[in-house]
């Protein structure tokens, strides 16, 4: 049971991963929606949380997390610690993920 489970939060971590990624390579598209809202900003989104993070660079991230996932699979430990480590990192993900869309796409303007 546990071990089923310990893989459906890996594959569901993997997407959300493999979104991250996708957001932090679409700079362009998203500067391009950027400079219709924000015309007079020289920011991304005019958010310079915004603008740091949507950059190539900035994949050390999701690719540092995905390593992390990695290593955690093949270490030799139990699977309630695995488990443990998995989900605290994707809750971590999901955090990061959400903050990063959040400060793209603000509710208020």
């Amino acid at each position: 049971m546990l071990k089923t489970l310990n893989k459906i939060v890996v594959a569901i971590h993997t997407f959300l991963l493999l979104g991250m990624s996708y957001i932090m390579l679409s700079r362009d598209e998203i500067e391009e929606l950027s400079i219709k809202l924000f015309p007079d900003s020289e920011l991304l989104m005019n958010s310079i949380i915004a603008d740091n993070l949507i950059t190539y660079y900035a994949l050390v991230i999701p690719v540092g997390i995905l390593i992390s996932l990695v290593s955690v699979h093949k270490k030799e430990l139990t699977i309630r610690k695995k488990l443990t480590i998995n989900i605290a990192t994707f809750v971590t993900s999901t955090v990061l993920t959400t903050f990063l869309v959040s400060n793209l796409y603000p509710i208020s303007s």
